[in-house]
Order: structure tokens, then C-alpha cells, then sequence
């Protein structure tokens, strides 16, 4: 999902709206700690969708352990090179590219969930204990 604007509530809700649906099985999400990952609506949201997503949050300060990090990486050494994207449309074009690249060269995204082995013990990315050890969900 590519926005123009600044990440909001109803964005996110959306978002976490289409994963759960595309997902076809509970999702535990992760996120980090964006003041919007935590909004009053978001929350509420969160309680009505509890049986389809759950999100768990990483610990302050931890981009090692955000794959979202690694993701940008990727795709900031993909948008700067080649040919330059002279316009917003050329930019969304060769952005969209270069995600679809990594979900084909990667078997999706998921790759990028680089510490899954404390998620398969059923801990959260700080080592706390969750209840996701059931192993019936996706993380993304």
C-alpha cells in the first residue's frame, strides 16, 4: 500500500483491514512504536478484529530488530539506481517495482523477519512471552 500523506489511524486501519482479509488466517502483526501503532482508534479497531490480528510491538529504540528496516534499505538502494525518477509517478512506478522484486526474489516479504526465532518460542521481539506460540497465525 503506497499513501502520499503522513501515516494516520484510518490508513493503518486499512491496512491491517486488507492484510487480515488477504491473510485467509489470524495475523500477528509487528510494529514499532509510532505514535499512530498505540491511537485511541486503532485500539478500538483492534478489539473488534481480536479473532483475525494481534499486534505486538518491538522495544524502543530497536531498528536492528525492525523488518521493516531492512525492507527500506532495499528499497532505497532500488529507487536510487538506474535511471533517476524525474516525477512522483516514475517514483511510484519504480517503487512498486522494486517491491515486487523483493516479494518474487524472496518468496515475499516475511523474509525480512529476520529475529523469527524468538517468535517461534512464543516471546516478542523483547524477549517478553506472548501468546502467539501456538504457531496458527502469520507475522508480517
Amino acid at each position: 500500500m503506497i499513501y502520499r500523506d503522513k501515516m494516520n489511524s484510518s490508513k493503518l486501519i486499512k491496512f491491517m483491514r486488507r492484510l487480515a482479509k488477504s491473510a485467509g488466517r489470524k495475523v500477528f502483526f509487528i510494529l514499532d512504536n509510532l505514535r499512530v501503532h498505540h491511537s485511541h482508534a486503532v485500539r478500538e479497531w483492534l478489539k473488534e478484529y481480536a479473532g483475525q490480528i494481534e499486534n505486538f510491538f518491538l522495544s524502543s529504540y530497536s531498528p536492528g530488530c525492525n523488518p521493516d528496516e531492512y525492507l527500506h534499505c532495499d528499497l532505497k538502494a532500488g529507487v536510487h539506481s538506474g535511471v533517476s525518477a524525474r516525477n512522483k509517478d516514475l517514483l511510484k512506478k519504480k517503487t512498486l517495482l522494486i517491491i515486487r522484486v523483493c516479494e518474487l526474489r524472496f518468496a515475499g516479504v516475511r523474509v525480512y523477519n529476520i529475529p523469527y526465532r524468538a517468535l517461534s518460542l512464543g516471546q516478542s521481539i523483547d524477549g517478553r512471552r506472548g501468546n502467539n506460540a501456538a504457531g496458527d497465525g502469520a507475522y508480517f
